[in-house]
């Protein structure tokens, strides 16, 4: 795994068990009744730690309009299937919207799940969500088909694929 990327003024590193309570909470904030359950993200974060094709939960600091650094979003990637990757979750939460954090975060998990074997990259996202989908689109994703009601009633997702590069990779 590569080391913890800075971004600038965004620390984005591992999440460890000292962060559930954060990565709950804004799970919560942003899902609300929809949110993944407690018990569910602790099993991402514990899940696999001898498996070499394990990718963490990763969370991001930055400084808030304020001039606090806080806890500012997660992202949860895994493996499934023989060659794919899987963006599960990403999340920042709204007082750190603007600087660049799901962008940074959907890079270090699109970079850890190459790293674990991934050769193609999929998510599924709301929509309805237009930023979302203009940052994943940014990057690489395309639409590969519409998922009705994937969230409920009228909710539609679009499930996004994007290919991984291929090839070596360059030295450090």
């Amino acid at each position: 795994m590569k080391p913890v990327q800075e971004h600038g003024p965004i620390d984005i590193r591992p999440a460890t068990v000292a962060d559930l309570d954060d990565i709950v909470n804004l799970e919560k904030k942003s899902f609300g009744d929809q949110a993944w359950r407690r018990e569910i993200l602790r099993r991402y974060l514990q899940s696999g730690e001898d498996n070499p094709t394990r990718v963490p939960i990763f969370v991001a600091f930055a400084k808030a309009a304020n001039g606090e650094t806080g806890f500012a979003g997660y992202t949860i990637g895994c493996r499934g299937g023989k060659d794919n990757g899987m963006v599960l979750d990403l999340v920042v939460s709204p007082e750190f919207k603007g600087q660049h954090l799901g962008r940074a975060l959907l890079e270090q998990v699109s970079e850890s799940l190459k790293d674990a074997g991934a050769s193609r990259l999929t998510l599924e996202v709301e929509s309805t969500n237009k930023p979302a989908i203009r940052l994943y689109e940014s990057v690489g994703f395309v639409k590969d088909r519409l998922l009705p009601d994937c969230y409920g009633e009228k909710r539609d997702a679009y499930w996004m694929i994007k290919p991984a590069a291929k090839g070596p990779r360059p030295g450090p």
